[in-house]
């Protein structure tokens, strides 16, 4: 083999090397991959959504009262869906109140900021407010 064809080898060689090196680097990355359409860059941090959905009625939540667990950092998304109650659900700790009526949907949307305010962490409650009637527990953990 020639001098040239070694060098042309060695070439192709290092190429391979870092295409896959690049393509490796790329798929490690604990970053959101967003477009900057949404808002989201991708040097913006990723952080976990903890969803859920309730359903209340007027004797109380359907199924029980509900323990949720959600880290600091974490984006909390909570819908409580009135079946026949009409009044408010108040979240205590945050809080953020929401009116229902029968039918109707309250979200509450705690962005990972929120959760990450050492004022939050432990248990807090989440409550039909003129009854006092609990319908979730949420622990946050720092």
């Amino acid at each position: 083999m020639s001098n040239r064809s070694r060098i042309g080898v060695l070439v192709a060689l290092v190429a391979v090397a870092v295409i896959a090196f690049v393509l490796l680097k790329g798929g490690s990355s604990d970053k959101a991959k967003v477009s900057s359409a949404g808002g989201v860059t991708a040097t913006t941090p990723a952080f976990h959504v903890v969803a859920t959905s309730l359903k209340v009625t007027s004797a109380g939540p359907v199924g029980g009262v509900r323990t949720i667990s959600a880290h600091s950092g974490d984006r909390l998304v909570i819908r409580v869906k009135s079946v026949n109650v009409t009044g408010e659900v108040h979240f205590h700790g945050f809080d953020v109140h929401r009116d229902l009526t029968p039918g109707s949907t309250a979200v509450f949307d705690i962005s990972s900021k929120e959760t990450k305010d050492p004022k939050v962490h432990g248990t807090l409650d989440m409550e039909l407010e003129q009854t006092s009637t609990l319908i979730a527990r949420v622990q946050v953990s720092p």
